[in-house]
């Protein structure tokens, strides 16, 4: 009889990165035990032989061991709900005397000395839970003098795109342009311009825009078309369905880091338009500097027109993957080690 393992982590918002770690990490699991996910979103995605837990009782008592699956849990953004959910939930896994393993967490790669020094009272509860077993950290983390049961490995989601991939639909005739970026009128500008530039082009070139948080519970606003002739890819449309939609580009724009290392685990190019210092520091170990942008709606419109006008440009994006392909592919190994620790090795 398998064991029961109980994923939780940041669940609750309809946010696309969380809710792809919860997919992909309940997917592997379940190869080895029964797994049942801890949320209160009823309509999270999760793989057909994973059970949907929304009371935190339940999910406790099925439970024989937890899994914090992933997420910036290292940073100081206070979260009262997260505390709050985490406090209680440790609370009743000490009473059970539950062992606990925290998967490819991380933060904003800021140079502090110990993570406790920042945390709310929750978080800081996960790295004194008497029966935590082991943290692997993502690599660049900044945590501080721990001890032995902490780990780093490259981020988890490096693999999800290989395991997740649906065949690609772009029929070629296209050549598409992905924009993640906040909704900012100076960017909405830029943007819009570049549509209609995009137009003259008889449909060689086409914009597509990705929301990856759920507006009505996230106070983030994320672009999206103006003109038909383009689109918009919701968050909430499937988790099949969202990373067929980043396959079928052909490269990425955004100011956050998490689909955009989805773009580069498929030998893509991801351009980090003022992102943040974690999603400069992995191009940069790729050593792919030049895809790091300013936050300058002027070269946002200069690049995007670059990249619908010039074929050289977009061949010279294309081609720099070609060389960093082993890099990569290094870079997916290490991170398929996050979870050696409760998955045997196939021999």
């Amino acid at each position: 009889m398998n064991k029961k393992l109980g994923l939780f982590g940041s669940y609750n918002r309809n946010n696309f990165g969380d809710d792809l770690l919860a997919y992909f990490i309940s997917m592997q699991f379940s190869k080895e035990y029964d797994v049942c996910v801890f949320s209160t979103n009823s309509k999270i995605e999760l793989p057909r032989n994973v059970m949907l837990l929304t009371s935190l009782t339940e999910f406790i008592e099925k439970c024989d061991l937890l899994v914090l699956g992933g997420g910036g849990l290292l940073t100081n953004v206070p979260d009262p709900e997260l505390e709050s959910q985490l406090f209680s939930l440790l609370q009743q896994a000490q009473e059970k005397q539950l062992p606990l393993y925290i998967i490819s967490i991380g933060g904003d790669q800021k140079n502090r000395q110990e993570v406790n020094e920042y945390l709310g009272s929750g978080r800081r509860k996960l790295f004194s839970y008497p029966y935590l077993k082991y943290v692997s950290v993502r690599t660049n983390e900044h945590y501080g003098s721990q001890n032995s049961k902490w780990h780093q490995f490259e981020d988890i989601l490096w693999t999800c795109m290989d395991t997740l991939l649906p065949a690609p639909k772009n029929n070629n005739n296209s050549y598409k342009i992905g924009i993640h970026l906040s909704n900012i009128p100076i960017l909405r500008v830029a943007t819009l311009i570049a549509e209609l530039f995009a137009i003259l082009t008889l449909g060689r070139i086409k914009l597509v825009y990705f929301k990856t948080h759920d507006e009505g519970i996230n106070s983030i606003s994320e672009l999206n078309n103006v003109l038909p002739f383009h689109s918009t890819i919701n968050n909430n449309i499937g988790i099949n369905k969202y990373t067929s939609a980043l396959n079928d580009l052909n490269i990425l724009i955004s100011a956050k880091m998490h689909i955009g290392l989805l773009m580069l685990s498929i030998n893509k190019p991801f351009l980090s338009f003022g992102g943040p210092i974690k999603a400069h520091n992995l191009l940069q170990k790729l050593n792919l500097e030049d895809f790091i942008l300013p936050s300058s709606p002027r070269l946002l419109l200069i690049t995007l027109i670059k990249l619908i006008f010039s074929k050289n440009t977009r061949g010279k994006f294309h081609k720099t993957m070609v060389k960093r392909k082993a890099t990569i592919e290094q870079l997916k190994q290490n991170s398929e080690r996050n979870l050696d620790i409760l998955i045997p090795q196939k021999q």
